[in-house]
C-alpha cells in the first residue's frame, strides 16, 4: 500500500538525487528546486541517503516502488519501536513494570500511531523519538545529552521548534543555571557537528532558505488539513494572513489602520499559542511533582496542534509520546489519550483514506472534520481544566469539571454557529472569485514552459480574493474581503448566469505597490477596461497607488436562459509592467429583482 502519494513523490525524488549525490548540495540543486522544494532538515536527509544507497546497492528498481516505500516506512516503524521500549524502561525504572507495559501498549499498539507510520508513511515518529530522549535525559539530570537529543530532533523536523523554549524554560524556572548551560552546550555542539558539512561548504544559506523560510511560506491556509480550532472556524481555503472576517460585516469592505492590519488569523493563532505557553510555564512553576515536565510537554504538543494557524494534520503526534507515561498511571488521563487517539485517527483517514485517493490537505472540507474539530476543542478545554484548574479546587473536582466542559461546549457551539452563518450564500450575489474563468492571460509572472496550458497552476494567473503577491486585497487604506488580484498586462473572461443584472466592483492599484511607486513614481500604474458580450463598456483613467478605489457599476443584459460574458482587462502604461499590481476588488454580479418562480 502506497499511503500518502504526494509526499512519497517528494521523498522518492530526493532519494534518487541522494543515491548519486551528496545531501549537502541538494538544497541548491536546480533540478530539485525547479519542480518542488526540499523542506526536510539535514539529519533526515542523512537517513534517507543511507536508505537510498542501500536500496540501490541491492535493487535496480525505481525508487517509486513498493520495496523502497516499505523500506522508508520500516525506518519510521523502527523509531516507533525504539520509542515504545524507551517508554517501557523509563516507566518501569521510575515506577514499576506494569506502568511500563501500559505506556508501551498505549503508544505502540495505538491504531492512530500505526496508521500514521505504517500506512500514511509520515516521519513524525523519528523526531518525536529524539524529543522523548531529550525529556528522559532532562528528568535524569543528564543535561548535556538532553541538549544533544533536542538538536537532533530539530535537525530532523522543524516542528521541534516549540519544544526548544519549553525545555530550556523549565530549567530557568527552577533557576538551574549550570544545567541550562550544559544543555545549551549539548545543543550547540550537536548542531555544529551535524551542520558542519554545510558550514564548511557554504551551503547554510541555501539550507535556511529552502528548509526553513520556504517551509514557513508554504501552506498559508488557517488549517492545512488539521482538525483543530481553525478548521472548526473557517473554510479550509481561508488564508491565515487575512484580517478577521468579523470586521468586514456583510459589505466585505473595511477601512484599515495599523492596528487593524495586525488583527490577522495568523497573529491571533500566535497570541493564543503564546497564552497557552505561558500557562504551561505557570503550571510547571506551581507544581513540584515529578510528572510536571511531562504534563508541560504534552500540553505544548496539544496547544501547537490546536491553536496556531498553518498546522498540518500530523502535528499532534508528539502528544502521544509525552502523554503515554501519564496515561499509564491515571484513568482520566487515559481517557484523554484514547479520545485524542480517535480524533487523530479520523483526521488521518480523512486525509489519506484506506480506500480511495488521498485528498489535497488544502481542500479538505468534511463533516467528519467538523465533528472531530468540535470534539477536539471540547477535549482540549477539558484537558486544561483537569491539568491546570482542578489542582486549585481539590474539594470541588466534579463541579469544576462540569463547569469547564459546559463552557467549552458553549464556545464550540458559538464557533460552529459563526462558521455556518459565514457560509450562508446570498442568492442575489455571485463573486467572480467563486467562478472558474473561461480564459486567463497575464504577462507577469512569466509562465514556466512545464506548466503552460494548465489552468489554475498559480503561475501567471489571477489570484482569487488575494492581491498579486498573495496578500489581503487593499487599495489605499481600504481592505476588501473578496476580489481578483491581477498584474498588468492581464485579460480574464467569465461567463456569468444571465439572471444577474449588474456587474460592480472597485478598481485600483494594490497598496503593496506603494513603496515601489514612491521610489520610482513612473511605475506601478495601469488602466482598467471592462467589456460585456464583446461591447466596450468602461475605460478608467490612469490609476496610481495613491488613487483611492474607484467604484464601477455596469448594467448587464438580462438573459435568464443564457449567460453574459464579462471581460476584464488591465493595461500597463509606458512604464512597462513594473509593479503593476491591480485589483478588481469585490468583483461581483448582482440580481436586483428576484427570479421568477
Amino acid at each position: 500500500m502506497i499511503g500518502f502519494e504526494q509526499d512519497f513523490l517528494f521523498l522518492t525524488s530526493w532519494a534518487e538525487y541522494l543515491a548519486k549525490s551528496s545531501p549537502v548540495t541538494i538544497y541548491a540543486d536546480y533540478e530539485q528546486l525547479s519542480v518542488q522544494f526540499v523542506n526536510y532538515p539535514p539529519v533526515y536527509l542523512y537517513i534517507l541517503t543511507g536508505l537510498a544507497r542501500g536500496y540501490r546497492a541491492f535493487s535496480a528498481e525505481p525508487f517509486y516502488h513498493t520495496a523502497f516505500l516499505t523500506l522508508v516506512k520500516s525506518a519510521t516503524i523502527a523509531f516507533e519501536l525504539l520509542t515504545a521500549f524507551a517508554l517501557y524502561f523509563w516507566c518501569a525504572r521510575r515506577w514499576n513494570c506494569k506502568t511500563g507495559a501500559w505506556a508501551f501498549g498505549l503508544y505502540f499498539l495505538n491504531p492512530a500511531i500505526l496508521y500514521v507510520s505504517a500506512y500514511y508513511g509520515q516521519l513524525d515518529a523519528i523526531f518525536s523519538a529524539f524529543l522523548l530522549l531529550c525529556l528522559i535525559a532532562l528528568s535524569e539530570k543528564r543535561f548535556f545529552w538532553s541538549g544533544c537529543s533536542l538538536a537532533a530532533a530539530l535537525l530532523i523536523k522543524i516542528q521541534t521548534l516549540p519544544f526548544i523554549p519549553l525545555f530550556f524554560g523549565l530549567l530557568l524556572l527552577r533557576r538551574q543555571i549550570r544545567p541550562f548551560i550544559w544543555m545549551a552546550m549539548g545543543f550547540l555542539t550537536t548542531g555544529a557537528i551535524l551542520l558542519a558539512p554545510y558550514l564548511i561548504t557554504g551551503q547554510m544559506e541555501a539550507l535556511i532558505t529552502e528548509c526553513i523560510l520556504r517551509s514557513f511560506e508554504w501552506g498559508k491556509f488557517v488549517s492545512v488539513g488539521a482538525f483543530n480550532l481553525w478548521y472548526l472556524h473557517a473554510d479550509p481555503t481561508t488564508f491565515d494572513e487575512r484580517i478577521w472576517g468579523i470586521f468586514f460585516d456583510n459589505d466585505g469592505i473595511l477601512q484599515t489602520n495599523a492596528l487593524i492590519r495586525l488583527l490577522t488569523y495568523k497573529n491571533l493563532g500566535v497570541a493564543l499559542f503564546g497564552g497557552a505557553f505561558l500557562l504551561t510555564l505557570y503550571g510547571f512553576w506551581k507544581r513540584r511533582e515529578e510528572n510536571s515536565p511531562w504534563i508541560a510537554a504534552a500540553h505544548i504538543a496539544l496547544a501547537f496542534f490546536m491553536l496556531p494557524t498553518k498546522v498540518h494534520e500530523r502535528y499532534l503526534f508528539p502528544y502521544f509520546v509525552f502523554a503515554a507515561p501519564l496515561a499509564a498511571q491515571s484513568k482520566i488521563r487515559r481517557f484523554f489519550f484514547g479520545a485524542f487517539s480517535v480524533t487523530y485517527l479520523i483526521n488521518l483517514i480523512v486525509i489519506c483514506p484506506l480506500i480511495g485517493e488521498s485528498i489535497d490537505v488544502s481542500r479538505i472540507d468534511s463533516s467528519w472534520g467538523v465533528a472531530a474539530s468540535f470534539f477536539n476543542l471540547i477535549l482540549y478545554a477539558t484537558f486544561l481544566a483537569y491539568e491546570y484548574a482542578l489542582p486549585h479546587f481539590p474539594k470541588q473536582p466534579f463541579r469544576m469539571m462540569v463547569k469547564s466542559v459546559g463552557a467549552a461546549l458553549l464556545c464550540a457551539i458559538a464557533i460552529l454557529f459563526w462558521r455556518i452563518h459565514a457560509r450562508q450564500i446570498d442568492p442575489n450575489v455571485l463573486y467572480l472569485s467563486q467562478l472558474t474563468p473561461v480564459s486567463v492571460e497575464q504577462d507577469w509572472p512569466p509562465i514556466p514552459p512545464e506548466v503552460r496550458g494548465r489552468p489554475q497552476t498559480g503561475y501567471g494567473q489571477l489570484k482569487a480574493d488575494l492581491s498579486s503577491d498573495g496578500r489581503q486585497i487593499q487599495i489605499g487604506r481600504t481592505v476588501f474581503r473578496y476580489g481578483l488580484g491581477a498584474h498588468a498586462i492581464s485579460r480574464v473572461e467569465y461567463d456569468v448566469p444571465g439572471h444577474y443584472q449588474i456587474f460592480e466592483c472597485y478598481v485600483g492599484m494594490d497598496a503593496e505597490a506603494l513603496d515601489k511607486y514612491r521610489e520610482t513614481p513612473d511605475v506601478a500604474t495601469a488602466t482598467f477596461t471592462v467589456w460585456v458580450n464583446g461591447v466596450h463598456m468602461l475605460l478608467t483613467p490612469l490609476m496610481l497607488p495613491t488613487t483611492p478605489p474607484r467604484k464601477i457599476s455596469i448594467p448587464l443584459t438580462e438573459n435568464p436562459n443564457g449567460a453574459n460574458r464579462i471581460t476584464l482587462v488591465v493595461d500597463g502604461t509606458a512604464d512597462g509592467i513594473d509593479s503593476d499590481h491591480a485589483d478588481w476588488a469585490m468583483a461581483r454580479v448582482v440580481r436586483i429583482t428576484p427570479l421568477a418562480p
